[in-house]
């Protein structure tokens, strides 16, 4: 289950998905399907994998030791590795 956004900024305010948004994404995770958001950063081409509990994490947690998945840049997207 994976939705996407993009930006023309080099970060994504955490505002910009709503709760309901990451709950319902972290409920399909929790039943082992892979799911998130891919976001496309225009201004340094970077496509990158937020899996749903990083994104819950992040608005929970000050501070996470869960990380986004760099899945390349516009020319290289390797959408595997949000599998692997």
């Amino acid at each position: 289950m994976i939705d996407t956004k993009t930006t023309q900024e080099s970060t994504f305010p955490s505002s910009l998905i709503k709760d309901h948004q990451v709950s319902a994404l972290l409920e399909h995770e929790r039943a082992g399907v892979r799911a998130g958001y891919v976001i496309w950063f225009r201004t340094t081409q970077a496509v990158v994998f937020f899996p749903a509990s990083v994104l819950w994490s992040w608005n929970k947690v000050k501070e996470s030791d869960k990380k986004p998945i760099l899945l390349g840049n516009l020319n290289t997207v390797d959408l595997k590795k949000i599998w692997d």
